[in-house]
C-alpha cells in the first residue's frame, strides 16, 4: 500500500515522503480500514514542522481526519457483512473520483533530538494507534462494526495512507446519506467548534448576548463558530485580516465584522502571536480567551497572559484531550450533531479539490495557495 511518511521535522512539502508499505493484519479488538477520503488540515501540518516535537514520535503518518471502509475485523470484534452500495437505501453520492483512485483532480517545544522508530506497528500519540480510553477487550464488545461499513477513525494521526489499522472502539459509523467528501470533514472542525462554544458557555454560565470574537472568521471552522455562537445566545463578532476578506464574509454573515481589535467579552482564537496579543489586551475584565490554534506560528506572550490572569481567563483547547477522555456515547452524540449540521448546511465545508495520494505534492502546493477556496481532500 502507499502511505505518506514523516521521518524528520521541517517544511511539509520537503519532509513528507510517499512510501510503499506492507498491509498489516488487524490484531485483537482492531479493524483494518480502506481510506476513502482524508482531509488536509492545519492540525495535520503543524506537527510536521516540529512544533509539537516533544510529544510527536518519528516517523509517523499524518492525517487526523477522514472516512474509510472496514475491510477486515480483528479477533473479538463482532460484525457481519454490510450491504453493498447498490443495496443501501441512501448510498453516498459524489466525492469519488472518476477513473479509479488515480483519477482524482487535480507551528514550539524543546529542540530534542530526532529519533527514528519503526512505523509498523505504529506507536506514539501522533501515530496510528491511540492511547487512553477503555481497555479494548471491554470497549469493542457491542460497538457493532461490520465489514463494508463506512467509519470515521479518530484519536490519532495516520489517515494519509491507503489502509489503516485502528482500534474498533475508536471508529464511529457514518450515515449512508452523507457523501465521502462530507463525512471526511465531519470530525475536526465541527467537534472543535462544539467544544469551543461549550467553553464560553461554561465560563459565563448564561449566554446573555456577550460579544465573542472569532479569529480567522472566514475559515471553515470560523464560519461554523459564528453560527453556533449565535444559536447559543451570544453575539458573534467576526475578526478578519483585511477589508477584502470582510467583504467576502459579509455575503454570508450579517453580523459584526472587524479588521481591528476592539473591546470584547471573549475571543476564540486560532491565530496566536501578535494578533492574539492585541486581542487579549482588549478582553473586558471577567472575560475569557480560548486559544485552539496558532496559525501565526507563535503563542501569546506569556508575560501578557500572566499580567491579566486575575482579569481574563486564558485556556487552550485541545480536541484530542476531550476525545481520549469522553465516554463513547458522548462522542457518538457529538457526531450525530455534526452529521445533522452538515445536512442542514451550516456545518459543511466547501471542497476546493480532491487529489490522489500519489499527487500529494500538488495537494500541499494547493494548500499554500492564497486563492484556495475550500478544503483539500486526499483520495488514497
Amino acid at each position: 500500500m502507499l502511505r505518506a511518511v514523516v521521518r524528520a521535522f521541517g517544511d511539509p512539502r520537503q519532509v513528507i515522503a510517499l512510501e510503499e508499505a506492507e498491509r498489516l493484519a488487524p490484531g485483537p479488538g482492531e479493524v483494518e480500514i480502506r481510506i476513502l477520503r482524508a482531509a488536509i488540515n492545519p492540525s495535520d501540518l503543524i506537527p510536521v514542522t516540529g512544533a509539537y516535537r516533544s510529544r510527536t514520535t518519528l516517523p509517523f503518518v499524518p492525517g487526523f481526519e477522514g472516512v474509510g471502509e472496514i475491510v477486515r475485523l480483528g479477533e473479538g470484534v463482532r460484525g457481519q457483512p454490510y450491504p453493498p452500495l447498490s443495496c443501501r437505501t441512501s448510498p453516498p453520492q459524489g466525492g469519488r473520483p472518476a477513473g479509479g483512485e488515480d483519477g482524482a483532480q487535480t507551528a514550539t517545544s524543546a529542540m530534542d533530538e530526532t529519533v527514528l522508530h519503526p512505523i509498523s506497528p505504529p506507536e506514539g500519540e501522533m501515530s496510528g494507534r491511540t492511547e487512553g480510553g477503555e481497555p479494548l477487550a471491554q470497549a469493542t464488545n457491542g460497538v457493532g462494526l461490520s465489514l463494508g461499513q463506512r467509519v470515521l477513525p479518530i484519536g490519532a494521526s495516520g489517515l494519509w495512507q491507503q489502509y489503516l489499522i485502528r482500534p474498533a472502539d475508536r471508529c464511529f459509523a457514518v450515515p449512508d446519506d452523507l457523501s465521502d467528501d462530507q463525512a471526511a470533514m465531519a470530525y475536526v472542525n465541527p467537534l472543535t467548534a462544539f467544544r469551543l462554544v461549550d467553553a464560553v458557555r461554561e465560563h459565563f454560565g448564561t449566554a446573555m448576548g456577550q460579544r465573542v470574537g472569532v479569529t480567522a472568521a472566514a475559515s471553515a471552522i470560523g464560519k461554523m463558530l459564528l453560527v453556533l455562537l449565535a444559536e447559543a445566545g451570544f453575539q458573534p463578532v467576526a475578526l478578519v485580516r483585511s477589508q477584502a476578506t470582510a467583504q467576502r464574509l459579509a455575503e454570508s454573515f450579517s453580523g459584526e465584522i472587524l479588521v481591528h481589535a476592539a473591546p470584547l467579552d471573549a475571543v476564540l482564537d486560532a491565530v496566536g502571536g501578535e494578533p492574539g496579543n492585541g486581542l487579549f489586551r482588549h478582553i473586558r475584565r471577567g472575560g475569557a480567551f480560548v486559544q485552539y490554534g496558532a496559525l501565526s506560528g507563535a503563542q501569546l506572550d506569556p508575560m501578557l497572559v500572566a499580567a491579566r490572569r486575575d482579569e481574563v481567563a486564558f485556556s487552550f483547547l485541545w480536541l484530542r484531550n476531550w476525545v481520549h477522555s469522553a465516554p463513547r456515547p458522548t462522542i457518538e452524540a457529538a457526531f450525530a450533531r455534526s452529521f445533522a449540521g452538515i445536512r442542514a448546511g451550516h456545518l459543511g465545508s466547501a471542497v476546493d479539490g480532491v487529489f490522489a495520494l500519489s499527487d500529494l505534492q500538488a495537494a500541499l502546493a494547493r494548500q499554500d495557495d492564497p486563492l484556495r477556496t475550500g478544503k483539500l481532500l486526499l483520495a488514497p
